[in-house]
């Protein structure tokens, strides 16, 4: 089932620390989009879809609505994907890119799993 993702003051920290989740919440067009390069976070998602074992079928996805490969390098990507499509301007490329993941049509992804579960060894009692 859907769920909704609230953000109250203080739930989502306004200075990032860590990168890698700071672009993770502006692929989800969480913070704001003055404070991020679209082309580089649709590369950084690009690559996030490439590598993640939590996003099935994503690559099936992208070949069907853009007739390109996620296999090649993001920057390339993009490239030809705004060759094709928007006069050569990657800006448009890009935020075409993360509209369609924003949007869910690239299919059900997640970008990260779940925490690593801790095995609690407890002794035996004989």
């Amino acid at each position: 089932p859907p769920f909704e993702l609230l953000d109250s003051p203080g739930i989502i920290p306004a200075k990032q620390n860590d990168p890698r989740q700071a672009a993770r919440l502006a692929m989800c067009g969480r913070i704001g989009q003055a404070s991020y390069d679209e082309r580089r976070v649709a590369e950084a998602l690009l690559m996030e879809l490439r590598s993640s074992n939590y996003a099935p079928g994503a690559a099936k996805k992208i070949q069907e609505k853009y007739g390109l490969s996620l296999d090649a390098d993001p920057d390339m990507f993009l490239a030809a994907l705004a060759d094709q499509r928007y006069d050569g301007d990657d800006a448009r490329a890009a935020v075409a890119v993360l509209g369609d993941f924003r949007s869910g049509r690239l299919g059900n992804v997640a970008l990260e799993g779940p925490p690593p579960r801790e095995i609690v060894e407890e002794p035996v009692i004989v």
